[in-house]
């Protein structure tokens, strides 16, 4: 006989279930139980709130990340973060991220200073 935890229908176990079938292509270690996917009201990285949709991803949607992707899905290395900070981060190193970050600051101040020279 067949258990049912009553998660089937939720946003969570769609996580869950995707997570495993990308595990499963990718020869990746698949280790969580749906329970360990916990989706925050607001992103951890950019602060936007999460917002369940059905269909296509928006920025706002719960994404299911890894802390470490060689590590796979195991307890410990996924977090829930939106659809938008998994896309910028996606295959960044934390070194790629920071440099982008300052010398987008550094651009972003010489344009500011040639549009009020102007």
């Amino acid at each position: 006989m067949r258990k049912t935890h009553g998660r089937c229908a939720t946003p969570e176990y769609r996580m869950w279930e995707q997570a495993k079938k990308r595990a499963k292509v990718a020869g990746a270690k698949f280790a969580i139980k749906v329970e360990d996917i916990q989706i925050p009201e607001r992103c951890p990285l950019l602060g936007i709130p999460l917002v369940v949709s059905q269909g296509i991803h928006s920025p706002n949607s719960p994404s299911l990340d890894r802390f470490e992707s060689t590590q796979g899905y195991v307890q410990g290395n996924i977090w829930v973060i939106s659809f938008r900070a998994n896309l910028l981060k996606s295959n960044a190193s934390i070194v790629e991220l920071k440099t982008l970050v300052k010398n987008m600051e550094k651009f972003h101040a010489e344009f500011i200073m040639q549009q009020t020279d102007m």
